[in-house]
């Protein structure tokens, strides 16, 4: 398996040099949506009184009502706006896997018409919304545990079980994050399945990465290992902007290897089922 994803790494650091300048507009482009919403954020706090801080960090010193009403306003429209983009950005890093170089300006196409926008805000939400239910879920439970935790360490006059309590509510939580990693793997294809399938419905591209993340597990969480590693390197090492569209094309990689796999058993597979009914 590692072999493999040496393989598939070495193969999108080789796609990657072909669109280096398009990569770099993609970085750039997403963190000028993310600094315009942040500004937009920070004047919203310095003209509700939610922002007195003399610099430009995040610093609120109060949360009134109608800054909290901005700040939901002003997020919730960036995400939707950004729909088509996000679904953009996979779709030019899949025709770069797939052999076509297309120009930089083609993340825009989701914006063409009204029902492709739309579209891409239905399956954005589909997603997002059932991984925030998971996450909201899983937090509870990890908030339960802490909370327990700090219950029992009391009672607990051996620093031998004390010591064993704390490792048990670290194994806890380590545990309900790769329970997050490996529900989220559910959706990290569902941009790449869009973009191979447009006329797919928002269930059938969820059915599918759904069906592509439970045959190849241990694949995906081996990915986001290799990835999480180069987001951590972002605080010491290499920026942000030149990792982003790597961790794209990485992915991209990986999903269009095993569609292709996962599609041709499933061709093979209702055939079968057809000939057992007839007989």
């Amino acid at each position: 398996m590692i072999k493999k994803i040496t393989e598939i790494k070495k193969r999108a650091y080789s796609l990657f040099k072909g669109c280096i300048a398009e990569a770099a507009f993609i970085s750039l482009l997403s963190a000028g949506v993310f600094c315009v919403v942040y500004v937009m954020v920070i004047l919203a706090g310095r003209l509700t009184g939610a922002h007195t801080a003399e610099t430009v960090m995040p610093f609120f010193s109060s949360c009134p009502p109608l800054f909290l009403i901005i700040m939901v306003l002003i997020v919730l429209s960036a995400y939707i706006a950004s729909a088509p983009l996000f679904f953009g950005v996979k779709w030019f890093f899949w025709q770069v896997t797939g052999g076509k170089m297309m120009p930089v300006s083609s993340i825009f196409a989701c914006y063409g018409s009204r029902e492709s926008v739309l579209r891409c805000i239905k399956i954005r939400l589909a997603a997002d919304l059932r991984k925030a239910a998971m996450a909201a879920a899983l937090t509870l439970i990890g908030a339960a545990v802490i909370i327990l935790a700090k219950i029992l360490r009391p009672m607990c006059s051996n620093m031998f079980f004390a010591y064993l309590l704390h490792i048990g509510c670290a194994l806890v939580v380590l545990c309900l994050v790769i329970l997050y990693l490996i529900g989220a793997s559910k959706y990290a294809a569902i941009g790449y399945i869009m973009a191979d399938d447009p006329d797919l419905s928002t269930n059938d591209v969820l059915k599918q990465g759904k069906k592509l993340a439970e045959k190849k597990h241990a694949e995906v969480i081996m990915i986001y290992i290799c990835m999480g590693g180069w987001l951590i390197s972002c605080l010491l090492v290499f920026p942000a902007l030149a990792v982003y569209p790597l961790m794209q094309m990485v992915t991209a990689v990986f999903i269009r290897d095993n569609l292709d796999s996962l599609r041709s058993s499933d061709e093979n597979a209702p055939k079968e089922g057809k000939e057992h009914i007839l007989v």
